[in-house]
């Protein structure tokens, strides 16, 4: 039987996905398109700047997201050996590829954008995007 899990699902058509809860097997988190196989997907490949410590500050919490079925779940943004990562609850965390101003790409899945919005240095939301609708992350006090 599947579980719920928030899942990064890779769509081939297009370069904006996000992450969107669904009913999955863990092999559907396993198998993105690969850049070979998504010619969008290998152009959208991270820049990379590197970020210091201050920089990756006002990232640094815990967001709150609603899932279209109503379901809450916690993402957690913190730092480990200098890189910034990204982890929905109970589940593998993932680097956060900085792409310039606000924006980061998830890693190995780089079709996926995440974008925060920041107030007085601090971030106070993310937006995901995906062709099928949009989720918010809002940051937990």
């Amino acid at each position: 039987m599947p579980t719920r899990r928030l899942c990064l699902l890779p769509l081939a058509c297009t370069a904006l996905t996000a992450a969107i809860f669904v009913s999955c097997a863990p092999a559907a988190v396993e198998s993105p398109v690969g850049a070979a196989a998504n010619p969008i997907a290998a152009a959208a490949a991270p820049i990379q700047p590197a970020l210091t410590a201050a920089q990756r500050e006002p990232y640094l919490g815990s967001y709150s997201i609603t899932t279209p079925e109503g379901e809450r779940i916690t993402f957690r943004v913190f730092e480990e050996n200098g890189m910034l990562k990204g982890q929905p609850a109970a589940q593998e965390a993932l680097q956060l590829i900085h792409q310039g101003g606000d924006t980061f790409r998830t890693e190995g899945q780089y079709q996926y954008v995440v974008t925060f919005a920041i107030e007085n240095n601090r971030a106070t939301s993310f937006t995901a995007r995906n062709p099928s609708g949009v989720l918010q992350g809002v940051r937990i006090p």
